[in-house]
Formats: C-alpha cells, structure tokens, sequence
C-alpha cells in the first residue's frame, strides 16, 4: 500500500493540470452537494418552527378524562412514549351576540402551547371578567384597555387582559378567555399534549391510543408541526409499488402522490438530480485523466502487475482526490449557502415567511414575521446529507474504476502503451474530389468515437435543457403562485368586509360598499353575493360516487353533508351561489377550463359559470356537464336563518331553475365564508353569475362579502381604520385585512423566481464548462496531429476555420438534441405539475427569448472550447508539436 500511495503522489505531482482540475470538480461537487443537503435540512427545520409558530407548539389533543389526566400528573412516562408536557382547555360557553364567539378556560400550558400569552393585564379570576385578543376586541368595535366593560350576550363583563391573536384562527372565529370557575354549559374540555422528540412521533401515538383504548378519529393532529416529526406510517417502496402497479393497473400517478405524501419528493429529486449532475461531471474529469495514464496502466501490465493491481493504484488515486477536494468543498459548500440562506430565507419555507390565510392586525402580523424570519435565520449543516453523499460518491468512484479495469483487462499490454491508441487507421478514403482534404483530416481528428461523440453531444445539450426545464417550471410556478394566491390562499385583495356565521341572513348594504370605495387609498371595491344552492344531477351525470363520501361525514354537523341521493336516482350536490361583480367575473379568464366568460352576454342570456372540483390528482371531470349543457338549480326562498337553509331540511320552501352553462372554471375567487367553504377552499361547486342576475333571479340585494383593493402607495393602518368606521354600525360584520400577508407573500414569490434562476443558471454553466473540458482535452490531445496538419502547409488561418466549423456542427446537433430533450421533458414536468402539485397552470410554454439565449450560449460554448486551446496550440512551434508526445502536459 505505501507503495501504491508513493505511486499515486508521483502521479498527482508530475500532471499538475489533472490534479487541478480533479481537485477543482471534487471541490465543486463537494461544494454543490453538502451545501444542498444543509440547505434542504435547514429548510425542513425552518418549516418546523415556522409552523409550531403559527399552529402551536403541541402534537395532538384529545377529551379530557379522568385516567388520562391521574398520568399526566403522575409525570406522562411510559416505556413506549414520552409526554414532555400538556394543557388543558375547557369550552364553556358559544356564545351568538354579539358574534359567535367562544368563551373559554385555558390554563396556563395551554396558552403558551397555543401561543396565547397576556399582552396586558392578568388572567380572569372570578366570572364576571373576561380576557380577549385584539382581533376579537377590534371586531367587536372595543377600543378600550384592561377595565373596559364589555357586554356580551346580555351579560357584562370587565375586561381584565389582552391576550395574543391565534394566527391560525378560523374565518370568523372570535374567542374569550374566562375564569376556571365560570359554569361549563358545552361539555368539552381537551387536553393537548406535547410528545418527546427523541423517538419517533408515529411510534408514540400508537402507543399512547393502544395505553388508553383510542381510536384514530379520537384524537385531533397538529399535522403541519407532526409532518416533520414523523408523525405518519411511512410505507414501503414495495407496498405502494403493489398498490400502485397490481391493485390499481399500474397507476403511476397514484405512486408519485403516495410518495410525494411520505416524504419531500421536491427535496429529495433536487439533491438525486445534483447528484446525478456532480457524478457525470466527475466521471468526464476522472475519463480524462485516467485515459492519459493508460500508458503507464500499459507498462505496469508489461513488469507483471495484474488487474487487481492496477484497479487498487487507480481506485486509491481517485479517492486521493475525493477526500483532499472534499473536506473544502464541505467548507465552501455551507458557507455559501448560509449566506444564501440569510439572505433568501423566506424561499426555503413551505409557503413563505409568516404568510397565514389568517388577517392580523398590523402588530400582530409585524410580531410573527419577525418571530418566524427569526427562527428561519437559523442554518443547521446536514452531517448526515453530507456523509451520504460522500459514501455514494466513493461507490461511484468504484464504479468508475471498474469500467476502466474492465477496458484494460480486454487490450494488450502494447495497445495500452500505444500513445495514438485511439485513432484507427483504416485503409479507407477520407478526402473525396468535392471534398476538401485539409478539413476531412481535421473532421477525422475531432471526432474522438461514437460513443465519445454521443457523450459530447449530450453534455452539450444537458446544461440547456436542464436551464430551459427550470426556466418552464419556474414560469408556471410563478403563474400558479399568482393564482393561488387570489383563489386557494383567499389574498385576492387586501381587505375583506364580511358577515360572520349566524342566524340571520343579513346583507351588507350597496350604500356601504359605495362608500368605502370612495374612500381615500380604496382603489376599487368588488362586491360578492351569496346563497346556499344544490345542484340537482340526473342519474349518469355526476361520476364520482365515492368523491363526496369523506366530505359528508365532516360536514354533518354543519349541513347534513354535502351530497344525497334524490328520488329519481340522481344526486342533490350542496354548492355555493354567488354573485360577482363585471371586474371580478373577467379575472376568472386565468382559471378557465373551457367556454367563454363574456359579462354581459351572461346577462343578455342569463348563463352561469361553473366552478368544477378537483380531485387528488389534479382533474375535474367529475361531471358530464360542459359548457353549453343545462344545469338544474335547486334554491331556498324566503328568509330562513342561513344555517338552517345550508342544511336544505324538508319543511322549507324551494324554487328551482334551470340555466345554460357559459363556461367551467378550475376556481373561484372571492368566497363566502358562511357557505360551503372550508377557510379559504371550496369543498364542492360553486354557480358564478352575475350580481345582477343574482338579483333578478333571486331578489338579492345588498352583498354578504366586499373584496376591497388597497392603492399602491396608500398606508395600510389609516384605510383599514376608515373601512372600519363605514361597517362599525352593522350587525355580525368584520374587517379583515391581509395587507401585510400580501405584501410578504409577493416577497416570497419574486426572492424564489430569482433563486431558482441561479440555480438553473448554475446548472447551465456548469454543464458548459464540462464541455468545454471534454472538447478542449479532444484538441489538446490531438496537438501532434494538429503539428503535421501545420506541416503540410495549410495556414493558421484556415485551420482555425476549419476547427470552428467542426464546433459549429457539435453545437448544431446537440442543439436539435437539446430542443428535442426538451420538448419531451416539459410534456413530463407538465403531467407532474397538474397532477402531482396539483398546480393551476402547467401549459405556459417556454418564451422563445430563453430558447433562442440557450441556443446562442450553447453556440458560443461549442466555439470557444475548441479556439481557445487551438489558439493555444497554434503559438507552439510546429517541430515541437510534432515532436512532442500525445499525453505529455
């Protein structure tokens, strides 16, 4: 072995440009792929907190029972789980005036679990006191401190503190803190509990259920914090591979969903891509430099070492480089990420930094950025991503080596010493009449072999298809971001006026909404109307019969369900009515599936649009309705309470209508909390139309939403207040404002579009400069030819031209090949973004700029990696080429 190790420095000394440029790609790939791992480790444990920010630093809740909480004050231990802590909350009382709002006890674990620490004041004591959060006290229009009498349901109460906002609250949601002593009315207390993290969660809460005799539905998940504590049985690669392929006929989408659900998919394919880029990257450098050296491998085959022999000098040089190259590159690596990290941290979180769903008030939303972009700051180096990646490396590296054992196991000792072993002289016509001789000789020296030439080709082509794939991902991204953000996240405007859940289907008037526009930093004001509906399906019509049956059983308190069964066989689908305003009906063109959205036609015809449902896999062809059917409307009449209308009990009077479907959608955008919607998401259809057809058809007046849209430059704090003070004198109505929501989640959409153009750009450039070593080794190998090319008279000139247009033609094809490669990968990452992250736009083409760019790169990267060396070689004297040994550096 010392030997060996004696051999391998000699070697590494005496080709100084090889060593260089091994150390230089191991330092690269080291860079590359520690700095990933640590990044995609810091990105998880950043999400973790954010959301124990957000959601609350607990696992699961469950009742409160009497054996359950003997052990939790016995100390929560058992060999099988871990209770680290617990808090206990009791639902006294729902109270309906003036809000719903929920009178609670909380003590002291739960408030600091739930993140409901006293702002000012103190905690109530007896039952005639009352503490409460700012986003409750400013609906309730109370702008008093500790002291303030405040009156609830008939009763007053003194307001003894202020407590945090929940930031993951529920729409409409207002609660008050009370005294333990105030009288339970509800029944429910819970107990929320708090695992140790050493083991695993699933484990534990198995465990915990099977101690106690609990079923799963018994027990509530902070699933956002649990997800990253292993808090779900992962399955085997080989069960979801029979689910997938034997129970489900081959289902491959239904695998890719599976293992998207298990694991980080998006995480783990980035780091397997760089893994793949930094293993084709060092096996171009390592090539090269083992085939230079194949002469020795030859002369040490000639004194008697055999093959194992020679594959323990090549393995021991190429891990010599591996492990001096990788320890910088670990260093260089996570130092430049974490100050990436720094930098972009809000890019590395699941929905960006501090972006709720929830309205906050001002403060409140400023305390949470600055608490989330606080724990997200914190870079943790992955050791274990970083081992891994190192171990895989090594194995390549025994790859590598063993492919070339096995080329030199099949030549001759005197093949190997050979130095121009790889050009075949065949007695065969090179230069015909029509054909230049000079430019077929040099054809002839630049084409290195198929399988050589094809690995050019590719390499040529891989950097612009990799950058040319991100550059169509990112744009649909940034157009399903931009859409999500009006329909799934409900942050379409920067206010919204809206009714909370109650008795009385009051209406907020069309003077208020006129008013508020005028107000000053009000942009415009976009009205929405709503009514609960069923969509009645004749027998054959609606396709999926399973679809609604987790649905109605989650929605039974609310509505009864969401589906049933009518008379005929058909189906009854609960479904929202609403009613848009012109402006906001057209924003809809972004989501349109098919038909067309034409207000006023709408109006001349009374058509509607269709809002479709999607299942888990992206599609929504859960009905045979298409734009221009008919479809069937079931509504109530009268003035029924809203809670009792969204059941559709029998003892209420309907009227149904039949309208034309004008068009079918893949969302909606401003929503009706109050109807069947769950937060911000439509858990059925929903029935678009006009609100003046809402009007005609349905006598509604007034509006039950206003979407309001601030002014650029206008200050967020003063509007929300003058909004505020046009809705303060009508009943059951709240403010919303989602300004700083908007504002950071617009942050986050442009800080990832430019991080993930680096790294498409990086990925770019990196694949050229591995051409550009392939193609200039081509040409520093052929120096001696080149040095008799020159003797036989032709100019520099003209062999410079003639070289160039050889790189043209290398560019030329792998052009086509990087056009055609990419062609079939978006068709790829299409199919996957519909149906896997289920994106809302995954058709955007690539604009013909970023292909004509990679084109215009790819072309210069052909042309300089073959001049430069040539120029290089056309300095040197031409005896002295030709003199000089093929593999001498």
């Amino acid at each position: 072995m010392k030997t060996i190790c004696a051999f391998v420095r000699q070697n590494m000394s005496y080709y100084k440009r090889d060593t260089a440029a091994c150390l230089a790609a191991v330092i690269f790939v080291a860079a590359l792929l520690s700095g990933t791992g640590s990044l995609l480790y810091s990105s998880r444990m950043g999400n973790l907190e954010n959301n124990r920010l957000i959601y609350g630093d607990w696992n699961y809740y469950t009742l409160k029972t009497g054996p359950l909480m003997q052990e939790l004050r016995e100390g929560g231990r058992h060999p099988d789980y871990d209770i680290v802590s617990y808090g206990c909350v009791e639902m006294k009382k729902v109270l309906t005036q003036p809000g719903r709002i929920t009178l609670l006890y909380g003590d002291e674990n739960y408030r600091s679990m739930l993140h409901r620490e006293l702002l000012e004041g103190v905690y109530p004591q007896d039952r005639n006191q009352v503490a409460m959060d700012r986003y409750t006290l400013r609906n309730l229009g109370i702008t008093g401190g500790p002291g303030t009498q405040v009156e609830l349901d008939g009763r007053t109460y003194t307001l003894t503190g202020i407590v945090k906002d929940r930031w993951a609250a529920s729409v409409g949601t207002m609660e008050a803190f009370v005294s333990e002593d105030t009288p339970e009315e509800t029944g429910r207390a819970f107990v929320f509990l708090k695992f140790g993290e050493e083991r695993r969660l699933h484990s534990q809460w198995e465990a915990f259920c099977a101690r106690f005799g609990l079923q799963p539905g018994q027990m509530g998940e902070n699933e956002p914090v649990n997800r990253y504590l292993g808090g779900s049985q992962k399955a085997s690669l080989k069960t979801l591979w029979k689910e997938a392929f034997v129970d489900r006929d081959a289902d491959i989408t239904y695998l890719l969903l599976q293992l998207k659900k298990q694991s980080d998919p998006a995480g783990g394919g980035i780091l397997l891509l760089l893994g793949f880029f930094g293993a084709f990257v060092l096996y171009s450098v390592f090539r090269i430099s083992i085939q230079k050296r194949l002469p020795q491998y030859g002369i040490l085959r000639s004194i008697g070492v055999g093959d194992t022999g020679i594959f323990r000098i090549i393995f021991t040089e190429l891990a010599a480089f591996l492990l001096l190259g990788w320890i910088p590159g670990f260093i260089l690596g996570n130092l430049a990420v974490k100050s990436l990290y720094s930098r972009f941290n809000t890019v590395f979180l699941s929905k960006g930094m501090g972006v709720s769903k929830e309205a906050l008030s001002l403060p409140a939303a400023e305390e949470l950025l600055q608490r989330t972009a606080s724990a997200a700051r914190t870079f943790h180096v992955s050791l274990w991503a970083s081992a891994s990646c190192l171990l895989s490396l090594l194995i390549l590296l025994l790859l590598i080596t063993l492919l070339f054992i096995r080329r030199i196991h099949r030549q001759e000792a005197v093949e190997l010493r050979r130095e121009n072993r790889s050009m075949k002289y065949a007695r065969t016509t090179c230069a015909l009449r029509n054909k230049s001789p000079a430019r077929a000789l040099v054809s002839r020296l630049l084409y290195p072999g198929r399988a050589a030439f094809f690995s050019l080709l590719v390499s040529l082509a891989m950097g612009g298809v990799i950058f040319l794939c991100t550059d169509y991902v990112i744009i649909n991204t940034r157009l399903h971001d931009e859409r999500a953000l009006k329909s799934d996240d409900g942050l379409g405007a920067g206010y919204q006026v809206l009714l909370e859940t109650g008795e009385r289907m009051n209406s907020i008037p069309e003077e208020t909404a006129r008013s508020i526009a005028d107000l000053p930093g009000v942009e415009r004001v976009h009205t929405v109307s709503g009514l609960p509906c069923q969509i009645l399906f004749a027998p054959g019509e609606f396709l999926w019969q399973d679809y609604f049956t987790e649905v109605n059983r989650e929605y039974q308190t609310f509505c009864h369900g969401i589906s049933e069964k009518t008379e005929d066989g058909g189906l009854a689908v609960k479904c929202n009515l609403l009613g848009y305003d012109d402006d906001l009906l057209a924003q809809l063109e972004a989501f349109l599936l098919e038909g067309k959205i034409d207000p006023g036609q709408m109006k001349e015809e009374n058509t509607v649009v269709l809002t479709a449902i999607m299942d888990g896999q992206g599609n929504y062809d859960s009905t045979t309705k298409k734009a221009g059917d008919t479809i069937l409307l079931k509504v109530p009449s009268g003035q029924a309470p809203l809670s009792q209308c969204r059941s559709f009990p029998e003892n209420l009077e309907y009227e149904t209508r039949e309208f034309t479907i004008a068009a079918i959608v893949s969302r909606s955008l401003t929503k009706d909390p109050n109807l069947y919607t769950a937060n911000t998401t439509d858990i059925t259809y929903s029935i678009l139309m006009t609100t003046q057809q809402l009007q005609e058809n349905f006598a509604v007046r007034g509006s039950s939403v206003l979407s309001i849209i601030k002014e650029e430059k206008a200050k967020a704090a003063p509007t929300a207040d003058a909004i505020r003070e046009k809705i303060t004198a009508l009943p059951d109505c709240v403010l919303k404002d989602y300004t700083r929501a908007i504002e950071q989640k617009e942050l986050y959409l442009r800080q990832k579009m430019f991080y993930f153009y680096a790294l498409a750009l990086l990925f770019f450039l990196a694949g050229l400069l591995h051409t550009g070593n392939s193609l200039s080794h081509l040409i520093f190998s052929r120096r001696h030819e080149i040095g008799i090319i020159r003797a036989m008279g032709i100019s520099d000139r003209r062999l410079l031209a003639l070289i160039a247009k050889e790189a043209l033609r290398y560019a030329l094809l792998s052009s086509l090949l990087m056009l055609t490669a990419t062609a079939a990968a978006t068709r790829a990452a299409s199919y996957i973004l519909s149906h896997i992250y289920l994106y809302l736009s995954a058709k955007a083409p690539v604009p013909p700029s970023a292909i004509t760019a990679a084109l215009l790169i790819n072309l210069a990267a052909a042309l300089l990696a073959v001049t430069l060396p040539t120029l290089h070689a056309l300095k040197t004297p031409i005896l002295t080429q030709i003199n000089r040994q093929r593999n001498t550096p």
